[in-house]
Formats: C-alpha cells, sequence, structure tokens
C-alpha cells in the first residue's frame, strides 16, 4: 500500500541548510526523513501528552532521590 505524502517548501539561511545536511547524513538519514522525525519528535514533545509524560518522569525520579535521601538519613 503507497503511503501518501505531501511536500512541504520553506526558506531557510544558507548555513542552516548546510548544518541541516550534515547532521542527516551523520544520522543516516535522508533531509527529508530526518525533517519529518524532528517535526513529529517536536510536536510530540510540545503537545500536552508529551508534557504529561515528561512530568511524569520528573516526577519518578525526584522520588526516587527522596527515597534514596531518606533512607540515608534514617541509616546514620
Amino acid at each position: 500500500m503507497a503511503t501518501t505524502r505531501t511536500q512541504l517548501n520553506i526558506n531557510i539561511e544558507p548555513e542552516l541548510m548546510e548544518q541541516l545536511k550534515r547532521v542527516a547524513i551523520s544520522s543516516g538519514q535522508t533531509i527529508s526523513a530526518f525533517v519529518s522525525e524532528t517535526i513529529s519528535n517536536k510536536l510530540e514533545n510540545d503537545s500536552p501528552k508529551g508534557i504529561e509524560s515528561r512530568i511524569l518522569s520528573v516526577e519518578q525520579r525526584l522520588k526516587s532521590v527522596e527515597e534514596k535521601c531518606f533512607s540515608s538519613i534514617s541509616e546514620s
């Protein structure tokens, strides 16, 4: 089954284009694949669900740090 795709044309500074090419190549992707992945990641991370996920991760890490701190205090 063929994937439907659309085309997006943008104007960017030449220096940004060169950087984009270097990063895409170094990651083993085409520029198109790299840009698509980057946009998808940005949209996912900035969505309410993405933000909630990041907050939950921070809360879990904080809880772990608190448990370690309280554990070392009670051992003293």
